[in-house]
């Protein structure tokens, strides 16, 4: 269970979060964000999670979208994952390297709660296959998929609020949030290229769930943006819709939109009807 209670002071308006920040409540933080942002007057909007017990990968990925929409992330203590999710320890814990982290206070001394310029591009070296493809299935285009992704490594970079945890969902955001600049996606809107770089590696899904370069390519910009951020990147359609500026149900339309589209391809190793049915469950 989560509670949410909200302080107002002179220079910001805090959302105090007390218990577990998993589904289903992940929602309610959403809505309680979108109604403390209105009328801040100049004041930063602070997320608590003094209080905070647990964390799923579903409250993860929302505190990420908040912070990329300009809230401040304020905690106290250690987390560490269990089973998925993250969990609130006490006093001095050992990590995965074997090397304590203890903390006092309010503040970790231990340099692994924020990710560094360093972390950030080693994210960015060691990932770079997959975040350039990334890039490339976004804008079609592999001059904006190299600016993407450089730009992404520039732009995260500069960001020293992010804990290390969340630096590989944070770079894949921000590249995300370029190629949206670079090609102002929208509804309706179909642009596409038929001749996909010989190089760019075959695409696979999780679950044995595979699809060609040039099956995604041929999509219009905008249903290409929601079926791979939905579909490959697995983001929710409430994350897309914030990404996109639109309505979930827009979001919907277009990945179906999509999924029809990849059946009636001619191209080889189109998904098949089963397939289609587990996209759009």
């Amino acid at each position: 269970m989560l509670k949410i209670s909200i302080v107002e002071t002179g220079k910001e308006r805090r959302l105090v979060l007390n218990g577990s920040l998993i589904s289903p409540w992940t929602a309610e933080l959403r809505s309680a964000y979108e109604r403390a942002k209105t009328e801040l007057n100049g004041r930063k909007l602070v997320i608590n999670l003094d209080d905070v017990t647990t964390i799923s990968k579903e409250g993860e990925d929302v505190l990420i979208v908040l912070m990329h929409r300009g809230s401040k992330i304020r905690c106290r203590g250690v987390f560490t994952k269990t089973d998925g999710s993250t969990a609130r320890t006490q006093g001095t814990q050992r990590l995965s390297g074997g090397r304590p982290m203890t903390f006092r206070g309010k503040r970790q001394v231990q340099a692994n709660d924020y990710a560094t310029v360093e972390d950030f591009r080693a994210v960015f070296a060691e990932g770079m296959d997959e975040l350039y493809q990334l890039s490339f299935l976004l804008t079609a285009d592999h001059d904006k998929a190299e600016q993407c992704f450089v730009g992404g490594l520039e732009d995260s970079a500069k960001e020293n609020h992010v804990f290390k945890e969340w630096a590989r969902s944070w770079a894949k955001r921000v590249i995300i949030q370029n190629a949206i600049r670079e090609l102002k996606p929208r509804p309706l809107v179909t642009s596409f290229s038929l001749a996909p770089p010989p190089h760019v590696s075959p695409l696979a899904s999780d679950q044995g769930r595979h699809f060609e370069v040039d099956q995604v390519l041929v999509l219009g910009d905008f249903e290409r943006f929601v079926f791979v951020m939905s579909v490959l990147e697995r983001y929710s359609e409430h994350e897309c819709s914030l990404f996109l500026s639109c309505s979930p149900q827009i979001i919907r339309e277009a990945r179906a939109s999509a999924i029809a589209d990849l059946m009636a391809s001619p191209l080889p190793n189109k998904p098949n009807f089963e397939t289609v049915q587990e996209l759009v469950q």
